[in-house]
């Protein structure tokens, strides 16, 4: 399911508007109105485009544990905001971004992968993740009046394991990386201890003392 958000700009759109671009909104709705337009007709301008991974899922199994426990679980879904875009602009916008970066960009909800960790906890705590190469970017779209919003979507997606603790070395990918941060926190290291020479207080005081 996609979500539209609405912003609270508002979208001057002339009821006389060609047929290829129109609006309509109730004259007194502050909220940003919806458009009409036919936006595979029209031109689609894209500001500089932002790639990013981002986690979708991490699930941490403790030792002996097959269940599991959800530690992140944030479904990815494609959004068009600033604008009460038609359903049918979606298609139109991410084939156009696809064009703008070079790689096709999928839309609905990223799927998260398995939640079975596959190989054994055996002792220690693993973490399995998933995540999507998110892309986002602002466009204009050449309606008879401009319509401007943001378009946020993803191209692929990804999965793995790790295992938390000091002992194991920090993944070299960023979803590993970022899936790590939620690794259970490891307990303050306690400040070293020295023995002293029975004795040594006292005459560290007399010392002191004479001074």
């Amino acid at each position: 399911m996609i979500n539209y958000r609405v912003a609270g700009a508002v979208l001057l759109l002339a009821a006389t508007l060609p047929a290829g671009c129109t609006g309509s909104a109730d004259d007194d709705s502050s909220a940003a109105r919806s458009v009409d337009c036919a936006l595979s007709e029209v031109r689609v301008r894209w500001s500089e485009p932002v790639t990013q991974p981002r986690l979708t899922r991490v699930t941490l199994f403790r030792t002996g544990d097959t269940t599991g426990t959800a530690v992140l679980d944030e479904a990815f879904t494609t959004t068009i905001t600033d604008v009460a875009a038609p359903p049918e602009w979606t298609e139109v916008l991410a084939a156009s971004l696809g064009e703008r970066i070079g790689d096709p960009v999928r839309t609905g909800t990223a799927p998260t992968g398995s939640t079975e960790p596959g190989i054994a906890a055996g002792t220690g705590e693993l973490m399995l993740y998933a995540g999507v190469d998110a892309v986002s970017a602002r466009f204009t779209a050449d309606c008879a009046t401009p319509v401007t919003g943001t378009f946020i979507s993803w191209t692929g997606t990804a999965d793995g394991a790790l295992f938390c603790g000091p002992g194991n070395p920090p993944p070299a990918e960023p979803f590993g990386r970022l899936a790590r941060e939620h690794c259970p926190a490891e307990p303050a290291p306690q400040p070293s201890t020295v023995r002293l020479p029975d004795g040594t207080i006292s005459r560290m005081g007399q010392e002191a003392n004479a001074r």
